[in-house]
């Protein structure tokens, strides 16, 4: 079939289902359905020829097809509005954009989606590449590709109120958590892989059918992309620490559980302000038990308990990064929340001379922080790794500062302990208290070592775990740190064992 051929049989196609109308063929589009028909029509064109520029950049291409769609558009728009001024008055259509408040770009974007809908040969294909509509949208409007890649960012209009959404998932695969968090990963780092379709709410709203706004509907277990839903599997009591940090913690406790007598009756809030919430900061070495204190926290106050990652909020481009910092707090009105704040170094940190566009950047976030900190009613609690100079506007709003340190020896007892099951069949031979005294370990540490011991025993078919898998287990833990160290600094240590 040669190319003029199929260019009829293509168009054949979509005379039947109704969808084709050349915008040539008319002097003034007189109804709502001839306009979205023309406009299916035109940004079909666009879509092809910006998949087309896509795979095969040409400058002098890419300049003609801008003059040739931008004098389209005009004619589009100009033909649309002379219909509505001599017919029936404003098209559903404009009477929906122009309700919702959309840009052109947005709409634009809107209705380059909605030509993949029920048009010939592409009825199965809904989907448009973040690349192409990008190329698309500068076809038609002048804009930078930054500011086209904002227009589909998680942050944006079109996708927090839902008019479009991403569609990386395959079809008929929607179960799978590590699915879904792989699919925010790579729409996050990159919006050009990420393929978008028009929601069905919006396609209905646009033809007038239904009055259906949408329901903003979240994943199980997440109030939004950016937090993870963490289950308090922990009580508190269960939480090793020394007893003078332990007595901190109980004494914030007691005083989120009486906040009204604390601050009314007592009128701590002469001093605090009209500050409802907690914040709270928990330093220390990895595996030292800062995420398991939050789960007991959460677990005794009966509390939802939501972590995001300094990480995660960053977004590389300009503005977003702040946005993300705004919405996280959301989850924290109700007061029903705890939101843990994974390595929060670079929040927590003292604010920089704003020197570049960097520096504002991060203090922008800073100063959201600082803000939110003030009025929101749950609790808050950042964690880090290192030692940092905290910000002094930020040490001001922490009502607790703890730092975790490495377990002692009685500490090293209790974990192991802790972390040995009842039902592990344990050999006789196995010595706790020797092995928290010959090993220095994090709980963390501890847990991996306790895991790693029994599925050696598992392997080799025994009965039970024997002192000898324990050994085994915490060399090969040290042997990891040291391997870790070394890739870290670059340099070998002459002994990171840290036992006696």
């Amino acid at each position: 079939m040669d190319k003029k051929t199929k260019e009829i049989h293509d168009k054949l196609k979509k005379l039947q289902v109704g969808d084709y109308l050349d915008l040539d063929d008319v002097e003034v589009l007189e109804s709502d359905k001839d306009h979205l028909r023309a406009a299916r029509t035109f940004f079909t064109e666009v879509i092809e020829d910006a998949e087309y520029l896509t795979h095969n950049p040409s400058i002098k291409r890419m300049e003609e097809r801008k003059q040739f769609y931008r004098k389209k558009l005009s004619e589009l728009e100009e033909k649309k509005k002379r219909g509505e001024d001599t017919c029936q008055g404003k098209f559903t259509s404009t009477e929906f954009f122009e309700s919702h408040r959309l840009n052109d770009k947005q709409i634009h974007i809107i209705l380059m989606l909605m030509s993949r809908r029920g048009i010939g040969v592409r009825t199965l294909n809904t989907q448009v590449s973040g690349e192409v509509l990008i190329m698309a949208v500068k076809l038609l409007v002048d804009i930078d590709v930054e500011d086209a890649r904002k227009l589909l960012t998680g942050s944006s209009l079109l996708r927090t109120d839902e008019y479009i959404s991403s569609a990386n998932r395959r079809r008929g695969h929607s179960h799978g958590w590590d699915i879904r968090r792989i699919d925010r990963r790579r729409e996050k780092s990159s919006i050009e892989e990420t393929h978008f379709e028009l929601s069905d709410w919006c396609v209905d709203a646009i033809y007038g059918e239904t009055t259906t706004e949408p329901t903003h509907s979240q994943e199980e277990g997440s109030e939004d992309e950016l937090l993870v839903k963490i289950e308090p599997d922990v009580e508190l009591s269960d939480v090793v620490l020394p007893v003078e940090t332990k007595e901190s913690v109980l004494s914030l406790l007691e005083q989120y559980r009486n906040k009204e007598k604390f601050m009314d009756e007592w009128n701590m809030k002469s001093i605090l302000g009209d500050r409802k919430g907690l914040n709270m900061l928990l330093s220390g070495a990895p595996g030292t038990g800062k995420t398991m204190l939050a789960k007991g926290l959460a677990q005794e106050l009966d509390m939802n308990l939501y972590m995001v990652s300094f990480a995660d909020m960053v977004d590389c481009f300009y503005g977003n990064t702040e946005k993300n910092a705004s919405r996280m707090f959301n989850i924290l009105k109700s007061g029903e929340n705890i939101l843990l704040l994974d390595e929060a170094d670079a929040i927590l940190q003292q604010r920089s001379p704003s020197r570049t566009s960097c520096d504002r950047s991060e203090n922008r976030v800073i100063n959201i922080v600082l803000q939110e900190l003030e009025n929101h009613s749950g609790l808050i609690i950042f964690t880090t790794n290192i030692s940092i100079g905290l910000d002094r506007a930020m040490e001001r709003r922490l009502d607790l500062k703890l730092e975790l340190p490495v377990p002692d020896l009685l500490a090293r007892k209790k974990i192991w302990q802790h972390h040995i099951p009842k039902e592990l069949p344990l050999n006789e031979e196995v010595d706790i208290e020797k092995l928290a005294e010959s090993y220095e370990f994090s709980g963390g540490q501890i847990r991996n070592a306790v895991l790693s011991a029994a599925r050696t025993a598992m392997r080799r078919g025994q009965e039970d775990v024997g002192m000898e898998n324990f050994l085994q287990a915490c060399e090969e833990e040290i042997k990891g740190s040291k391997a870790m160290s070394f890739f870290m600094t670059g340099s070998k240590e002459e002994d990171v064992r840290g036992y006696t």
